[in-house]
């Protein structure tokens, strides 16, 4: 649903299934065998494989200043001071209107291309 909503707003989406699958991508942008870092991640804090979290922190780990939103159906007080100690920009709690995440994403994103 996040992802077509990005879409239809002219965004350039790459969807993963779990946090292993992100992980494995951000491996592949410090390699560089993946040409250009997207100019924003958002992401669920609970996934298979790696958390929001654990993913969020190989990200500062690797040296990628990449902004994250991160989305929660269990957003406590730690595990927003984790978020925030990490770098995340906005921890948003499910469920929220869609147009809370647009918002968010049109301050970080790069625009569409042709707007």
């Amino acid at each position: 649903m996040i992802s077509d909503a990005m879409r239809t707003l002219g965004h350039h989406v790459i969807a993963f299934h779990d946090g292993r699958e992100v992980f494995d991508y951000i491996v592949a942008l410090v390699a560089g065998t993946i040409p250009m870092a997207p100019s924003l991640i958002v992401s669920d804090i609970r996934m298979p494989g790696l958390t929001g979290l654990e993913v969020l922190s190989a990200l500062r780990n690797a040296r990628l200043s990449i902004p994250v939103i991160l989305m929660t159906g269990f957003g406590d007080a730690e595990t927003r001071a984790r978020a925030a100690a990490l770098g995340a920009v906005a921890v948003l709690d499910k469920p929220f209107p869609m147009e809370r995440l647009q918002t968010a994403v049109a301050g970080l994103a790069r625009p569409p291309k042709g707007t």
